[in-house]
């Protein structure tokens, strides 16, 4: 085989590995899928930027304001981890809006201000799978891949049956090499999800990304054993 041959088949396999990526940016933002047949090569190879889908600033200026009166009840009373879950869980939601907007920098801010809310959440409950795996999903969202399968899996320990865990914790396996693995996680998550749902045809996009590697790989396999038996012949000769 060519190492024109050998270097396709690697660049193929990397750019499935970022439309991966490119998936979990759109998931993040609320579920968000584009299709698996038209847009994501679309949008991946065509450069496109991530198109803000919310109600502008009335959405953020009502998400303000709820983080205003949930901070007044949580500074009265902070024994309620309700309100501390839902003032975290309004953060998170501020943060996405900005990462939308490609603010990284107001992102950032208020996904700090989320996970410290959710970690001081896991201080007094432990056991809140929600919780986990909103933590897992902003450490995903800064690039910190190793707090976010720390979080994905401690959600799983949780909740076994939860499918965003497993769709989420088996694309940062795939994106690392862990293919084998990642499949599992992702077969999990397609048998839990709803028909129909985000999850469910996520992951099922990712399963067929994952045989169009078993292919190359067989491919990979039958040029080199045609190319060996060539060399037999030709030494033979």
């Amino acid at each position: 085989m060519s190492v024109m041959k050998t270097g396709k088949k690697k660049t193929g396999r990397l750019a499935r590995r970022k439309i991966v990526y490119l998936i979990i940016a759109l998931m993040l933002v609320g579920g968000l899928v584009l299709s698996a047949t038209y847009g994501l090569f679309n949008y991946f190879f065509g450069g496109g930027k991530l198109a803000y889908q919310a109600g502008g600033d009335e959405y953020l200026y009502g998400l303000l304001q709820q983080a205003a009166e949930l901070e007044k009840a949580v500074k009265k009373d902070p024994s309620v981890v309700k309100n501390k879950v839902e003032l975290g869980d309004t953060f998170y939601a501020i943060c996405m809006y900005y990462y939308m907007k490609q603010d990284l920098k107001e992102m950032e801010t208020y996904a700090k201000k989320s996970r410290e809310l959710y970690l001081d959440v896991l201080d007094e409950e432990p056991e809140e799978p929600e919780v986990t795996l909103n933590i897992a999903l902003l450490a995903l969202l800064e690039g910190d891949g190793a707090q976010a399968e720390d979080y994905f899996k401690k959600t799983l320990e949780l909740e076994e049956t939860n499918p965003d865990a497993h769709l989420y914790l088996g694309s940062v396996l795939y994106s690392r090499g862990e293919e084998e693995e990642a499949v599992t996680h992702w077969e999990r998550a397609l048998e839990l999800a709803e028909d129909g749902s985000p999850v469910a045809q996520t992951a099922a996009y990712y399963l067929d990304l994952s045989r169009a590697d078993e292919n190359e790989e067989e491919g990979v396999k039958s040029e080199n054993n045609g190319s060996n038996n060539e060399n037999i012949n030709d030494s033979n000769d």
